[in-house]
């Protein structure tokens, strides 16, 4: 049921219009303008995605595209005034979703100064890479690190936060062997070698078993 709006000890149930007369007492009319309509039991008033519980509030406005906002643990959400409960449902669980990824990338990326040891390892290469930015990613999915010579960002898999450092630091140093030799040649493996004594370890190193997203069996990237 639409949620109702009382006036003049009249109760109105709003019907998705934004402007309706309603018949008060003694034959009185009262004009009522709605900029935004609120239905209470028209969507749940929670949304779970994974491990986390908001609060969730929708309102029909007269927009024409589903918007949301995630202020800490409560997702606002308006809607178009005619749009279906079986288009919005999905929008809305897939718009929660991607604001719940930035704000564990942001959350990511500010705790330790990665930056610092990714160009110490850099300097242990004959021709040291230049590390301009270190980004850890909630989306970075194919893969567990990337390495891009335009930008100079190393970019890892955002699971590797939760991984012992010298799994982290043999990310790394993989990576920048790739700035020199792009592929997995005996020349790649024999710097690599030079720059870290665990530059094997991560061959038979399992994302699944790390608890990381990333299909396969082995260390790819």
């Amino acid at each position: 049921m639409a949620a109702a709006c009382s006036v003049v000890g009249v109760t109105w149930a709003a019907a998705g219009i934004q402007d309706a007369v309603v018949p008060a007492r003694h034959n009185v009319f009262v004009v009522v303008r709605t900029s935004a309509i609120v239905f209470m039991s028209e969507f749940p008033q929670t949304l779970t995605i994974g491990e986390q519980t908001l609060a969730l509030n929708v309102e029909r406005k007269a927009v024409k595209n589903i918007n949301a906002r995630l202020r800490g643990q409560t997702l606002s959400v308006s809607i178009p005034l005619r749009a279906s409960r079986e288009h919005v449902l999905p929008a809305i669980n897939e718009l929660a979703q991607r604001l719940l990824r930035r704000v564990a990338e942001r959350s990511v990326n500010a705790e330790l100064d990665v930056l610092a040891v990714a160009q110490r390892i850099a300097a242990r290469f004959p021709k040291p890479p230049v590390v301009a930015a270190v980004q850890f990613s909630t989306q970075q999915t194919s893969c567990w690190g990337s390495y891009s010579t335009r930008t100079r960002t190393i970019r890892l898999n955002a699971g590797l936060r939760h991984m012992p450092p010298w799994v982290l630091e043999a990310v790394m140093a993989h990576e920048l062997a790739h700035a020199i030799h792009p592929d997995h040649s005996p020349a790649f493996w024999q710097l690599l070698r030079a720059a870290t004594r665990r530059a094997n370890v991560l061959k038979p190193f399992s994302p699944v078993s790390a608890g990381l997203r990333v299909p396969g069996s082995s260390y790819r990237c």
